[in-house]
């Protein structure tokens, strides 16, 4: 693939919404129960397992990955990438280490 791929997730309080983007192509997507108030870490395994479906599906190779980006119903410190505050939904995810999981998931 000649453009770069972003893996996109959208966080919210009841589904979790993933698509495989390719500049302005939505190559495969997928929504999830989000079970937000139950945290993050219960969800990860879950939404990593969905990206490698969908990137299998889009026929997307790995090393086309550019980008994991997260929309996220916080508050974000972005000169730490770091959430700040949870507002009552994924109350585990304060100083969570997205970066570090998406570099371990997707790398």
């Amino acid at each position: 693939m000649s453009n770069p791929v972003t893996l996109a997730a959208d966080l919210g309080g009841t589904k979790i919404k993933l698509g495989v983007v390719c500049g302005a192509s939505v190559l495969a997507e997928r929504a999830l129960e989000a079970e937000s108030r139950a945290g993050l870490a219960p969800r990860l395994p879950l939404i990593a397992g969905a990206f490698r479906e969908l990137v299998a599906q889009a026929g997307v190779n790995r090393a086309d990955i550019a980008a994991v980006g997260m929309a996220f119903p916080s508050i974000v410190d972005p000169k730490l990438n770091a959430i700040t505050s949870t507002n009552d939904k994924y109350p585990d995810a304060k100083g969570f280490d997205l970066t570090g999981w998406a570099n371990k998931e997707f790398g």
